[in-house]
């Protein structure tokens, strides 16, 4: 079951020649990525927005980085 969250987050990437969440801090907790297991992007007005479908290991997260205001959010997770 998905559980859509839509809540701002602190995250951790690697920016190297693509950025890549490491961890991210979400109600005080900090979550360690395992792998990001899918990658896409979508538009929101003029702002290009990355998505990652990520796992801890234990749980499926849906992270969003707004490209334009340069901030991630938390859009679900499963």
């Amino acid at each position: 079951m998905t559980t859509e969250i839509k809540a701002p987050v602190k995250v951790v990437a690697v920016f190297d020649y693509s950025i890549r969440p490491a961890r991210f801090k979400w109600n005080d907790r900090v979550f360690e990525i395992k792998e990001v297991t899918h990658t896409w992007r979508s538009t929101q007005g003029i702002s290009t927005i990355v998505h990652f479908s990520a796992t801890d290991g234990a749980n499926l997260y849906e992270l969003a980085y707004n490209a334009t205001t340069m901030k991630w959010m938390l859009e679900a997770v499963s």
